[in-house]
């Protein structure tokens, strides 16, 4: 997930790159590509520090240039503290370590990215011009937008926004194709530094709130379950009541598949496996490892479907994850997209078998 600007920051250093000529390509290019000496580069900031009528305001004054002094002073002060931020950064990254975002919120407020993009032309842009308080605020706010720029998004990802809520749920995979679902919180207006908990972050992020790590490929018992929770709790779901067309539709993109050996390799165990407690109101478990597991539980009261991480081993049972009724729909489409773009090992054949299971074993059930 990305950082969030404000939208008038956002705009800002958007006009702040473009003014300095620098687009998206230049950044990764510059910071993935280029040999970069950064210590040479904080060499040449301190020498034009130490250069700047800023540096030594008293002699800028003396000198007729308490203008230029005064102009420029933030962010003499701002990168000096960058340097030592970087130059600090055995001891203090140490404070950040149990931080949710601490690794990617100590780079961030390092300047490492600005200060490696600039050089020393950090030093003479004006904050002012761009509508900042200070030099620093801009600066966080443009490093943030260098690590979004970073990130190479992964096009097999499936995002589904509750507005309501203001919530989200990420279909991943990790890097042998397994199965992750992702909820964050999108609420979230401001940051502050794990450093500094006085400083407020120009930028925000949403928070994760839950989550499912399934090993190797459960998205049929997944689909399972979610069909489940619809029947027992009697939910509309539109992607079921007009499959027929849902995915006629969804077979005309065709099916692609990961780099994974196995990918779209499947039995019918595994779609069996689904629906073996479907009629005592329970959906299938999703294995995590050899050992542990989730076990889903259809919450009545509250209308949800929430899911239990359960290590028999330690008796660890712990919620990691909670799907509304109104998000059902939209999750279960979301799964379809999920592997028919490739994101994991399963396929679009294997959950229109598990749609098929299900209509030809319980849709005219009556369940006691």
């Amino acid at each position: 997930m990305q950082y969030i600007l404000k939208k008038q920051h956002q705009i800002a250093i958007t006009q702040l790159l473009d003014d300095l000529g620098i687009d998206n390509k230049a950044i990764r290019k510059k910071l993935f590509f280029d040999e970069v000496d950064i210590e040479g580069i904080i060499t040449r900031l301190k020498v034009a520090i130490k250069e700047s009528p800023s540096f030594l305001p008293l002699m800028a004054v003396i000198d007729g240039k308490e203008e230029e002094a005064l102009k420029y002073e933030q962010n003499i002060i701002a990168t000096r503290e960058f340097i030592h931020q970087i130059e600090h950064q055995d001891i203090l990254e140490d404070k950040v370590m149990y931080d949710p975002y601490g690794r990617d919120i100590f780079h961030i407020t390092s300047g490492f990215d600005v200060i490696q993009l600039l050089e020393t032309r950090m030093l003479t842009i004006d904050f002012a011009d761009y509508q900042f308080h200070d030099a620093r605020q801009m600066f966080l706010a443009l490093s943030a937008h260098i690590h979004n720029s970073k990130q190479l998004k992964e096009h097999r990802e499936v995002e589904i926004i509750d507005q309501k809520s203001k919530t989200s749920y990420l279909y991943g995979h990790d890097t042998h194709g397994d199965f992750r679902l992702f909820k964050y919180d999108n609420s979230l207006t401001t940051m502050r530094s794990p450093l500094d908990y006085r400083e407020i972050l120009p930028f925000s992020k949403p928070k994760k709130i839950g989550s499912v790590a399934g090993y190797h490929s459960v998205e049929a018992s997944f689909l399972a379950g979610l069909i489940c929770f619809s029947h027992h709790e009697d939910i509309n779901v539109n992607t079921l009541e007009n499959f027929d067309c849902f995915i006629t539709e969804l077979k005309k993109a065709g099916q692609q598949f990961g780099n994974f050996g196995d990918a779209g390799q499947y039995s019918g165990v595994s779609i069996w496996n689904g629906f073996m407690s479907f009629v005592s109101k329970r959906p299938a478990s999703i294995p995590t490892t050899e050992d542990t597991y989730y076990e889903p539980i259809i919450n009545s009261a509250n209308k949800t479907l929430d899911y239990f991480f359960v290590d028999p081993k330690t008796s660890i049972r712990k919620l990691t994850l909670s799907i509304s009724a109104e998000m059902l729909d939209k999750l279960i489409e979301g799964v379809f997209l999920k592997v028919q773009k490739g994101n994991g090992r399963s396929c679009v054949k294997e959950l229109e078998e598990v749609v098929q299971y299900y209509f030809d074993n319980h849709i005219e059930k009556v369940i006691a």
